[in-house]
């Protein structure tokens, strides 16, 4: 909440790949709430998530950042195969490739880490290039829990 009593929210893009779909992110005096797009693979929509925190129940909001292993391998491994290919049809090299790729720029990882005073988490996958805007709102939640005391 800022300082003449409203709300702060937030639109950020799941990934790099998929930048026409948004989660959006609100905190308001009691709540941090929002709503995040399912995907399958990461690539393909698949529904929505809601967020429902009540703020007296938040220990604490954090932004992670990291590489998912599996699929940086995964990406490297098909580009491997799309080295080998450099004989046989370029139509399925150039499909290789571009999954690699696709693979590639989601394997770098923002997480948003909403932690509750039970023990749970919720998290919210954003794309690094949004990372910005998310530890701001990161911030400004643990700026409010903090002056809830």
């Amino acid at each position: 909440m800022t300082q003449d009593g409203t709300a702060q929210a937030i639109s950020v893009r799941p990934n790099l790949i998929v930048g026409w779909l948004r989660s959006s992110l609100v905190r308001t005096d009691t709540m941090v709430s929002g709503t995040t797009p399912s995907t399958i693979f990461g690539l393909i929509p698949a529904g929505t998530n809601n967020i429902s925190q009540p703020l007296n129940r938040v220990s604490r909001v954090q932004v992670s950042t990291g590489i998912n292993g599996a699929r940086f391998l995964i990406a490297l491994i098909l580009l491997l195969m799309a080295f080998l290919m450099l004989n046989g049809s370029m139509v399925l090299m150039v499909i290789v490739i571009l999954i690699a790729v696709a693979a590639l720029a989601t394997s770098y990882r923002t997480e948003l880490i909403i932690a509750d005073s039970g023990g749970g988490t919720q998290q919210v996958s954003v794309s690094p290039l949004d990372k910005e805007a998310v530890q701001r709102f990161a911030d400004s939640v643990n700026q409010r829990l903090a002056a809830q005391g």
